[in-house]
């Protein structure tokens, strides 16, 4: 494909698109974190301080996370086809649940504060 961009995640994931801003977008996302890749989440192990889940193809209604005890957490969903990044109200903690707008290409990305 002319002028298309591959950008290939550790172990499980390819991510072909003729548009590189889409693929710079999950790249800031995950900037200036060092982490491991363990299906589905990019995530820092060693201090519960970051979380990006990708959902590709798939439109989930909802997803529902049980979070590291004694940690809280500011959540962003991320449409990386619109390229957009949307700021979730509160400070999430314990069992969550997120609602999801059912669109391919979302992430939902969860940082310690």
């Amino acid at each position: 494909m002319v002028g298309s961009t591959k950008c290939i995640f550790p172990k499980f994931y390819t991510y072909n698109t003729t548009n590189p801003e889409r693929v710079a977008l999950l790249k800031l996302t995950s900037e200036n974190h060092e982490a491991n890749w363990d299906v589905p989440c990019l995530c820092r192990e060693d201090d519960n301080s970051y979380f990006l889940y990708y959902f590709g193809f798939f439109k989930p209604a909802f997803r529902t996370y049980e979070l590291p005890d004694n940690c809280t957490y500011k959540i962003e969903l991320i449409d990386t086809w619109s390229m957009t990044i949307e700021k979730l109200p509160g400070i999430y903690s314990g069992r969550i649940r997120i609602d999801m707008p059912e669109k391919q290409y979302m992430a939902i990305r969860m940082r310690k504060v």
